[in-house]
């Protein structure tokens, strides 16, 4: 595990989507192959129950002897559910297998709570000091109103916004004086919604939280809430806004990561009211490198400029490059035994790399596969060192 963490410090480039390795170099040193298997994770109630479903898995695997895993696995990639990583870092810590997350925001994801845990993504503190700092460059530095959902997502976004508005807030820690709008501090108020989203009850209901908003006059607001329940408020915050008149040019409504902006752009074209409400609204989110690399490429006719210096660049290239040997094993590991509406992943056909983009998420999901690989790698070079140094095997 420790192998691992050291590799993800510095191997992974900062919200890259790709290795900054020479990967050739690695494998031609390095034998090891690691057999792999796909564990499917459902929707349980708890953490608890989750817990358990997922050692049953592993031990019934464990001791399939048809099985690809006849064993115990050597560790856990993927996992970009925040719900999933926690059940599984914790399987992971009580059977000594590290876990590597490709998405996951959770704080608790690390250090004494999560050790055997790292990720190839970044986590929730730097996603609220990023908002902090958007809303600095975008001058709203004065009145900020924050209104965050109860869920697990939203209160720990609401501790880490809370830090980093801290830091800029209009009461200075050091001075114990209050430091007026002119001089950088900002005046921040917040409520926290739980319950049904719908009506005006004190801390339940969106009406209420945009009933405050309107009797305060601020124009900055920024929203936290649990991906679960975006579907459900997004179109109750526009109504609330519309019937407060705050859907205005002067209002600046912005969302974290758990809100898709594909997700925001559906629904504005069923609902005018959302359509207002997106209208110059930001989203502050995580994002691979290749992202960017993608919206260069739709102003170049989508052609892709190669740049072996930009990791975006890299992991495109690299993508488009695979051909069918890929594509079918990647089909054997998932066959399509259903009807098109089941929930089987679907084939892919001999072109698939060629007429189709990865999602978001894809190369941050690379790097956590190469970690492991790589972390295999430098201890088969370690035991190998004290072998031939008359160590022992290790």
């Amino acid at each position: 595990p420790s192998n691992v963490e050291e590799l993800n410090e510095k191997a992974i480039a900062s919200n890259s989507g790709i290795l900054d390795f020479d990967l050739d170099a690695v494998m031609s040193s390095c034998s090891v192959r690691i057999p792999e298997d796909v564990m499917t994770i459902d929707s349980v109630n708890s953490h608890v129950e989750g817990v358990k479903y997922l050692l049953n898995q592993i031990y019934t695997k464990a001791s399939d002897p048809s099985a690809a895993l006849n064993g115990m696995p050597c560790a856990f990639v993927g996992l970009p559910a925040t719900e999933a990583a926690l059940d599984i870092s914790t399987v992971a810590a009580g059977l000594d297998i590290p876990v590597v997350t490709s998405g996951s925001l959770d704080t608790t994801l690390s250090g004494k709570a999560s050790p055997l845990t790292t990720r190839t993504t970044t986590n929730y503190h730097a996603l609220g000091e990023a908002v902090v700092n958007w809303l600095r460059y975008q001058g709203r530095t004065d009145y900020i109103y924050t209104v965050y959902t109860s869920g697990d997502y939203g209160l720990q976004l609401k501790f880490v916004m809370n830090n980093a508005l801290r830091e800029q807030s209009a009461f200075d820690p050091e001075t114990g004086m209050e430091r007026s709008i002119e001089d950088g501090g900002m005046n921040t108020r917040e409520v926290t919604i739980s319950g049904t989203f719908e009506g005006f009850e004190p801390n339940s209901g969106l009406g209420y939280a945009m009933q405050q908003i309107k009797s305060s006059g601020w124009r900055t607001v920024v929203f936290s809430m649990d991906s679960d329940r975006r579907k459900s408020a997004i179109p109750l915050i526009a109504d609330y806004a519309a019937q407060f008149d705050l859907l205005r040019e002067d209002m600046v409504w912005v969302f974290s990561d758990s809100i898709d902006p594909d997700f925001l752009v559906t629904v504005a074209e069923t609902n005018k009211n959302i359509s207002k409400l997106v209208d110059g609204a930001a989203i502050v989110k995580v994002v691979d490198n290749f992202e960017y690399v993608l919206e260069k490429m739709k102003a170049n006719n989508n052609e892709l400029e190669d740049d072996p210096l930009d990791g975006g660049s890299r992991f495109l290239s690299s993508w488009q490059q695979q051909d069918e040997t890929l594509v079918n094993y990647t089909n054997s590991l998932w066959p399509q035994t259903v009807g098109p509406n089941s929930d089987d992943y679907a084939q892919g056909d001999a072109n698939y790399f060629q007429n189709y983009m990865p999602t978001s998420g894809a190369g941050f999901l690379y790097d956590a596969v190469w970690a492991v690989g790589l972390g295999a790698c430098h201890l088969q070079k370690l035991n190998n060192d004290k072998s031939a140094g008359g160590g022992g095997g290790g």
